[in-house]
């Protein structure tokens, strides 16, 4: 069977689900295949809780370790890394 069309199967019980026309503007051709959870499992981190203890004018960024970074939303951090200030280049 050829189509040009983006068809879904459940890999547990094998029923196939609606297909779907492919994005406008591609070319049509399939790139990759990927077979994703119907849900994702739950994760957390260190900002998930409290903002990760950062500061209100700061933003949570996680990081690879498991722990964070309290970064500046518009300004620039200063050495103590507690306060804000305008950057300058």
């Amino acid at each position: 069977m050829c189509s040009t069309k983006i068809h879904t199967v459940n890999r547990y019980s094998g029923v196939e689900s609606a297909s779907r026309a492919p994005p406008p503007g591609g070319s049509g051709k399939l790139y990759g295949i990927a077979a994703v959870p119907a849900s994702c499992p739950p994760v957390s981190n260190f900002c998930a809780l409290d903002d990760g203890g950062c500061p209100s004018s700061h933003l949570c960024l996680p990081n690879i370790n498991g722990g964070r970074t309290c970064a500046c939303t518009d300004f620039a951090l200063q050495d103590e890394e507690s306060q804000c200030s305008d950057f300058i280049y």
